[in-house]
């Protein structure tokens, strides 16, 4: 077996240029508002609180402002956003991210 002693942190990850406690990071899952009505904005928080990287989906129904309300700002996210959606709302969305520095990141999904 090999000696794991000299690991002080094994599962620690830098993504990004960033330190979380884990690689495993909340993935952009739409639609949570479906399931709770805390939603998005649970999730979110939970991974602020643990120092897991969030990631919002731009189908969420939770609200960008909303979310970062929720966090007071807390906690580094990244922004999912549909490239299939209409340029307008598309740039909508990104707009509203660039003005909260806890996002520190977009994802293009197609």
């Amino acid at each position: 077996m090999a000696n794991l002693g000299k690991f002080t942190d094994p599962i620690s990850h830098i993504i990004g240029g960033l330190k979380y406690s884990s690689p495993i990071a909340y993935g952009a899952f739409p639609h949570q508002g479906m399931v709770s009505k805390d939603a998005e904005k649970a999730s979110a928080l939970a991974a602020a609180e643990t120092n897991q990287l969030y990631v919002l989906s731009s189908q969420s129904t939770s609200s960008i402002e909303d979310v970062v309300k929720a966090t007071n700002g807390q906690g580094n996210k990244f922004f999912e956003l549909d490239a299939r959606l209409p340029a307008a709302v598309r740039q909508d969305l990104v707009d509203r991210v660039a003005k909260h520095p806890c996002f520190k990141g977009i994802i293009v999904n197609s």
